[in-house]
């Protein structure tokens, strides 16, 4: 059939090995996808890229995301090391990550984090920049004097993760692109990201022309539409823990349902959770089914956002049926 989709990329799941990971990647090279994200969570994800950037020729490789724990001038650094190792195929995706894992995992104090995300962009840029005059930055959160690097002639495109208006804005003015979370609809994002990013980017007096809007979005593909879609539950289930999805949930007329999500998870109940998850929440909060069906899904996001990051529901399932999730999605994306 004709495609008539966005670009696609899939969100290589961390459970994966690193061996199985890039092998995933070298699949979809053969099968014309365009991007393979490596995410940070409990992986560290620029040595995946790097291992996957050896092995193929044209696929893209990206992080969705990099957390801002390494400090932006070695952000900057590895990033430019692997665009110049992939012949200009590296995308850096950058995220805040949450106040959790910040406070209490990287030690980084979480408060105004649209302000710090703002300097940690403009020290990236600053360092990428520096190639005949040195770089020398003075900020509330991160201080750089005298930097420069010779060495690399060109930079990847800078992407960031983001959801609130300020981070969308700040995305629209200083990045290449935003990356948007999978509890994102046509809806939302007509709504509330699309407004945000066109009012970022009049303060800066930028044109959106050009600027990527990358969406990952939650695949489940089984010959049995049944499983498939228990599947999907169990992803949206895995995201209702937290209070930024379950606000997004209760945009979209699920309030009731986020509540008894965070409610059974709270108890370690993953089968009420489960329970409460009914199959318009599955048809809004991703893609499920039968390979026909999540085809045409997929259709509906045409013209509305330029990439599409694939992502395979993990949770509550071993990495055999992960694995073989990801072998449908490709299989079933191929060109």
């Amino acid at each position: 059939m004709a495609r008539s989709w966005p670009s696609l990329g899939l969100l290589v799941p961390e459970v994966m090995s690193t061996h199985d990971a890039v092998d995933l990647a070298v699949s979809m090279e053969a099968a014309g996808f365009e991007t393979a994200w490596f995410t940070e969570i409990e992986r560290e994800p620029f040595v995946r890229c790097a291992a996957a950037i050896s092995r193929t020729t044209r696929l893209r490789v990206g992080t969705g995301v990099a957390l801002w724990t390494r400090s932006p001038v070695t952000m900057a650094m590895t990033a430019a090391e692997l665009h110049e190792l992939s012949n200009g195929r590296f995308t850096l995706g950058v995220g805040s990550g949450t106040a959790y894992a910040n406070e209490n995992v990287h030690n980084i104090n979480f408060h105004r984090p649209v302000a710090r995300m703002a300097e940690y962009v403009d020290v990236v840029r600053g360092a990428w920049n520096s190639r005949d005059t040195p770089f020398d930055f003075e900020g509330d959160h991160f201080t750089v004097r005298g930097y420069g690097q010779p060495h690399f002639k060109s930079r990847p495109p800078l992407l960031l993760a983001a959801v609130g208006e300020r981070m969308l804005r700040l995305a629209a003015r200083e990045a290449d692109g935003v990356i948007l979370n999978p509890s994102t609809t046509p809806w939302y994002l007509s709504t509330h990201v699309l407004p945000q990013l066109a009012a970022g980017a009049s303060q800066k007096g930028r044109s959106l022309s050009g600027f990527h809007r990358a969406l990952c979005l939650r695949c489940s593909v089984d010959s049995d539409r049944f499983s498939a879609r228990e599947r999907a539950r169990l992803g949206i289930v895995e995201y209702g823990r937290y209070p930024i999805h379950q606000a997004q949930y209760s945009l979209y007329g699920f309030g009731r349902e986020a509540a008894a999500i965070s409610a059974a998870m709270a108890k370690g109940d993953t089968a009420a959770a489960v329970a409460s998850v009914g199959d318009d929440m599955v048809d809004t909060l991703g893609i499920a089914g039968t390979p026909d069906d999540v085809r045409r899904a997929l259709s509906k996001w045409e013209n509305i956002v330029d990439s599409v990051a694939l992502m395979s529901p993990t949770f509550g399932l071993t990495t055999d049926e992960v694995r073989t999730n990801c072998s449908s999605i490709v299989e079933t994306f191929a060109s």
